[in-house]
């Protein structure tokens, strides 16, 4: 089957223009393996026969669980969408239909919407660093961002070695996403993000690029962040009742994969 190889400021995915075949008996894992797959962070499905949008967006994590949001997702399949329609200006649909927009800015520079937002502060993450601010809620996905004082090391080792421990507390019924940020001045900032369903720092996260400037609007009232992140720049921007979030998205390469090899 075709697959095409994406990546969204370095988090990367493996992307079908249909659902396989059998789809429910491939090993997910396996497939996202890097050493014994095609190896990524997660799977997207580009349903494009959807009649009130261009796509239905179809995500998986590369443990196999399905995602009701992923930002850099989004733009992969935007921009894949993009370059095999012509079509610069994009409605698509996630799994849970919920109604997101996309636009080519570049040839390989793409913003979406990002305005799901549900559950902030409901559930009290204070105690996970009670010297750090902190802030719970879903931008799609759930989030606990951790503001980091200025005399605190974002680059150090320790935040993602204590992450899985409160990735997996059990207050949260489905599992959290943890996402550490530091301001290094107005309207630019660093993030670093564990993320659940890869169990591993990933080099970019779009839904914990858009929960940590959910927090930083709500603190600060900036309305333009960018959003420093290993894998490059993501940048979101606040119009109107609108959360975007910019990035690069990227196609890597394509070929063919026989998913027979990859059965349970």
């Amino acid at each position: 089957m075709k697959f095409w190889k994406y990546s969204g400021a370095g988090n990367d995915f493996i992307l079908f223009s249909e659902v396989p075949h059998k789809f429910e008996q491939i090993d997910l894992a396996k497939l996202c393996d890097r050493k014994f797959g095609i190896g990524a962070d997660g799977l997207l499905i580009v349903k494009t026969n959807e009649v009130s949008s261009d796509f239905q967006m179809i995500y998986y994590n590369s443990d196999g669980g399905q995602v009701e949001m992923c930002g850099n997702g989004a733009r992969s399949c935007a921009h894949w969408f993009a370059n095999e329609f012509h079509q610069t200006k994009i409605k698509f649909l996630t799994a849970s239909n919920a109604a997101y927009e996309a636009e080519v800015i570049s040839e390989d520079f793409i913003k979406v919407t990002m305005n799901e937002l549900k559950d902030v502060a409901a559930i009290d993450v204070a105690d996970f660093y009670p010297q750090n601010e902190s802030l719970y809620l879903n931008t799609g996905v759930p989030h606990t961002v951790i503001l980091l004082n200025q005399d605190q090391d974002i680059a150090s080792t320790h935040w993602m070695k204590e992450a899985p421990k409160f990735r997996a507390d059990k207050r949260f019924e489905k599992g959290c996403n943890i996402n550490f940020v530091k301001v290094l001045k107005e309207g630019e900032v660093v993030l670093r993000t564990f993320e659940r369903g890869v169990e591993a720092e990933t080099l970019a996260c779009g839904t914990g690029a858009v929960a940590a400037a959910r927090f930083l609007n709500q603190k600060y009232n900036w309305n333009e962040i960018n959003i420093k992140v290993a894998g490059g720049i993501l940048k979101t921007e606040f119009i109107a009742d609108q959360c975007w979030l910019a990035g690069p998205a990227k196609r890597i390469f394509e070929g063919d994969v026989n998913l027979d090899d990859f059965l349970i």
